[in-house]
């Protein structure tokens, strides 16, 4: 049922020793594996936390907090796709409960049923259980979750089920703070601080936007055909969307949108695909990613593109 995995040969780890190994899933047919991305290149300290964490979580789940666009959900959902680890992701907002979480009344067959929502479905098989934007919810719902945390059983009375947790049952959760209200103020009407008591059952990493340079290696594998002076110039472009978005020490944003790897890797695709184009460069940017902002910001992006292109941008 379950399998070891070289920590080297898994997540293209150099440097790992190669007698470092982590039990994952035996099983690579479950469709709740998440969908591998090939092109994905691992940060080492994150993967590390990652790893530590489910190999033994020694009775916390963990918190994964970070900026928008940063890869914050998607560094677990690979690195449990490398390990054929069955994962339910579960987005919170506002309107979420935690009997959300539990299940619901439904008709099946014509007779009114209980179906199980994701928690106890990854409590019983020891699935990961990933919810997504947990500060954005009512603070008191996510506190439900404190006696499982705590080691206790789940119980449904609606079905008068106990449901206790799998050995292999791993809790995450992404957010835009560390729980505790957002001080840069780029969330402040969505941000909620949570229960310290909550979040005293957690350990904590941080996840910021990927190194240049790894940027760079994941341009190259997705978009060889754009020269690097160009790819390096779209990273740099990128960095100063960021700056912006993120803002000073006091906050203040000047923009109200980022661009994330995704939207990069899009921005280089695009360039490759429409490279008939006059601007091929603007043209792609326009549609992987600027032509969702407001008129004004659209301009000042344009204007950050042309500032860092030089003569490269008319060019291409």
């Amino acid at each position: 049922m379950f399998k070891n995995f070289s920590v080297r040969d898994t997540f293209d780890q150099p440097k790992a020793p190669p007698q470092f190994t982590v039990e994952g899933f035996a099983d690579d047919t479950n469709p709740l594996i998440p969908k591998r991305d090939d092109l994905y290149v691992f940060d080492r300290i994150k993967l590390r936390d990652i790893l530590a964490f489910a190999a033994d979580p020694m009775g916390d789940a963990m918190w994964i907090g970070g900026p928008y666009g940063a890869g914050k959900t998607s560094i677990v959902t690979q690195t449990l796709s490398r390990l054929n680890w069955p994962t339910m992701c579960f987005s919170w907002h506002k309107r979420r409960e935690f009997a959300d979480l539990v299940g619901h009344q439904a008709i099946v067959g014509g007779q009114t049923k209980f179906v199980h929502g994701p928690l106890p479905v990854c409590m019983t098989h020891g699935y990961a259980l990933v919810i997504n934007e947990a500060d954005r919810g009512d603070a008191g719902e996510l506190v439900g979750l404190n006696d499982i945390l705590e080691g206790s059983p789940l119980v449904i009375p609606e079905t008068n089920e106990v449901i206790h947790a799998h050995p292999k049952f791993r809790l995450f959760v992404t957010a835009n703070s560390m729980g505790s209200g957002d001080a840069s103020g780029l969330y402040a009407t969505s941000i909620q601080v949570l229960d310290p008591a909550f979040l005293d059952r957690f350990r904590f990493i941080s996840v910021g936007y990927l190194e240049p340079d790894i940027e760079e290696s994941i341009l190259e594998r997705v978009a060889p055909k754009v020269p690097q002076a160009i790819r390096e110039n779209m990273i740099k472009v990128a960095n100063d969307i960021r700056r912006l978005f993120l803002g000073g020490e006091d906050g203040g944003s000047e923009l109200s949108l980022t661009m994330s790897t995704r939207s990069l890797v899009r921005w280089a695709r695009l360039t490759v695909a429409f490279k008939g184009a006059p601007n091929a460069v603007g043209f792609a940017l326009e549609r992987a990613f600027s032509n969702r902002a407001e008129p004004e910001q659209r301009q000042a992006i344009h204007q950050i593109a042309a500032d860092v292109f030089g003569d490269l941008w008319e060019a291409n």
